[in-house]
């Protein structure tokens, strides 16, 4: 434990897709406070927009580990390096760009937490607990 820790809360965003999960998240739990929480904004890797993106915009080779955002193995590499209370939330279906009034944007966050379309989220928020 450093000398600033531990910590009530860790929030990130488009940060775990690029290291390697398994040993940051552990490092995450142990830099918690007893029922510490945290907080991560990642991209959902079966929404087909990222790869669009990815390959116009950025460096695959730094992007690749967003294929390991999927619904499903989020909710296991928090579990497995002892997170609890897990919550993922899909938001959105689309990328906000195409969406330029408040209710379309929160049409598209609905549609992206819709149990089955949850998992072709465009982004996911995690929510985990130490516990």
């Amino acid at each position: 434990m450093g000398k600033y820790g531990p910590y009530k809360l860790i929030v990130g965003c488009d940060i775990l897709h690029n290291v390697d999960m398994e040993i940051e998240l552990r490092n995450i739990y142990r830099s918690l406070e007893k029922k510490g929480m945290t907080i991560f904004s990642e991209p959902g890797a079966l929404n087909i927009s990222w790869y669009i993106y990815f390959f116009l915009k950025r460096n695959w080779n730094y992007e690749k580990g967003a294929v390991n955002c999927t619904f499903f193995n989020l909710k296991k590499v928090f579990k497995n390096n002892g997170f609890s209370g897990i919550e993922i939330e899909g938001l959105g279906l689309f990328p906000r760009i195409f969406f330029q009034n408040e209710t379309l944007c929160k049409f598209n966050d609905w549609l992206g937490n819709l149990p089955v379309l949850k998992l072709f989220a465009y982004r996911y928020i995690i929510i985990a607990y130490k516990g």
